[in-house]
């Protein structure tokens, strides 16, 4: 009993560690926010974007959409280009970290890079040296006109800047799948002990 009990602590702790290693080809979900702000207007974006782990290169850099999983950003507030638009409506995407190694388990704009904290937006007259995220879209999707700025209907309406992108909760279902198996694994544990006493 006592080999069936390390095996079933073993087989457990070895699922942990498989699911929190970050080498995986596993998605990566972000939340992420724009405003219009810098540019005195009212526009504003939220969404999310869910990204394969082997196509986030960190550091490093890429504008290959196939890694892209998933899309939905919604604009609001812009003199034109509002609405939400999904994974069709983007054809490319860019994404870099200006050499550096972000931790991408917490906010990522304002983290050191090799130069400005990544996130950094500036005019284009200046180049802010702080990596890169934008989204490329058609069709009145927002596109990507500078380093982290967005300009909502295709390019021709509102500048709107990234002011965070932090990396999504696990969802529910993986939250109650890791408490049934604390349980089962605790009851096991009480099994085995109360068999041992007897």
């Amino acid at each position: 009993m006592k080999t069936l009990l390390q095996g079933a602590v073993f087989a457990v702790a070895a699922l942990f560690l498989f699911a929190a290693t970050p080498a995986q080809a596993t998605p990566i979900t972000f939340n992420v926010f724009w405003s219009g702000a810098f540019y005195g207007n009212t526009a504003s974006a939220s969404g999310f974007v869910t990204i394969e782990s082997t196509g986030l290169p960190n550091p490093g850099g890429t504008s290959d959409y196939s890694f892209v999983v998933d899309v939905s950003i919604t604009v609001s507030g812009a003199s034109s280009g509002n609405g939400t638009f999904n994974r069709a409506d983007f054809t490319l995407w860019d994404w870099g970290t200006n050499g550096a190694t972000l931790d991408l388990t917490r906010e990522l704009v304002g983290q050191p890079t090799n130069g400005n904290p990544w996130g950094t937006h500036a005019p284009p007259t200046i180049f802010p040296n702080s990596g890169d995220f934008n989204l490329f879209g058609t069709g009145g999707a927002p596109q990507g006109t500078w380093y982290f700025l967005l300009t909502t209907n295709n390019g021709a309406g509102d500048r709107i800047v990234l002011t965070s992108m932090t990396p999504s909760v696990p969802e529910p279902a993986v939250l109650t799948m890791l408490a049934v198996g604390g349980v089962g694994l605790f009851g096991l544990v009480w099994y085995e002990n109360s068999n041992a006493r007897t």
